[in-house]
């Protein structure tokens, strides 16, 4: 039983199916990527919240320093009056309002020196933040660069199999060619009606 014109095209469609095969792989290549992508981008957000943290600590921080001073300039002017006091009773409730602004500027420093010491806790955080952002950005960058690599070959082994394949498609038309000739051609209908 001679070959049939159909079992000449066996070969390509393999091909074919091959070359979808590596195309659809290599597709997925940068979504491979996404995960790298997302632990930089967390890396970043985390580092930005703890600059953040950072940049409002500093700010009331600067606020409470202006407070204090302006509880210094308070008890150097009622100092200044309980100098010029005549009565003791004046005098004496005079002192109370400086040690109530002592105490009250006594605590506003207490509040920033806890708050000088978060920032001191947040800058080494950050510091461990910046180093997060490295490693996840050289990560990324390996991971983008191995990918790349993978995707070259692929590139290569998809360009060497359509290659391949043009050389199928020749020779199966060839085949299918070399089958048919010997075949006579189809009657038309006017060489029918001749008969």
């Amino acid at each position: 039983m001679p070959p049939r014109k159909a079992d000449a095209l066996i070969p390509l469609q393999d091909l074919d199916l091959q070359i979808h095969k590596l195309k659809v792989q290599r597709a997925e290549k940068p979504r491979q990527l996404a995960s790298a992508e997302k632990k930089v981008a967390h890396a970043k957000d985390n580092l930005a919240a703890v600059q953040a943290e950072i940049k409002a600590l500093k700010l009331e921080t600067a606020k409470r320093e202006l407070t204090v001073k302006e509880f210094d300039t308070k008890i150097e002017k009622i100092q200044n009056q309980s100098m010029s006091a005549k009565k003791n009773e004046e005098y004496q409730g005079l002192q109370k309002e400086i040690s109530g602004l002592r105490a009250d500027k006594s605590r506003v420093e207490d509040g920033m020196l806890d708050l000088m010491m978060q920032s001191e806790e947040k800058a080494k955080l950050e510091k461990l933040r910046q180093e997060e952002v490295k490693q996840a950005e050289d990560e990324h960058t390996v991971a983008k660069k191995k990918l790349e690599a993978e995707m070259a070959v692929d590139d290569r082994e998809i360009e060497s199999m359509l290659v391949k394949r043009a050389g199928v498609v020749a020779s199966t038309e060839k085949e299918i060619s070399a089958s048919t000739s010997g075949c006579s051609p189809p009657r038309t209908t006017a060489s029918r009606w001749r008969a």
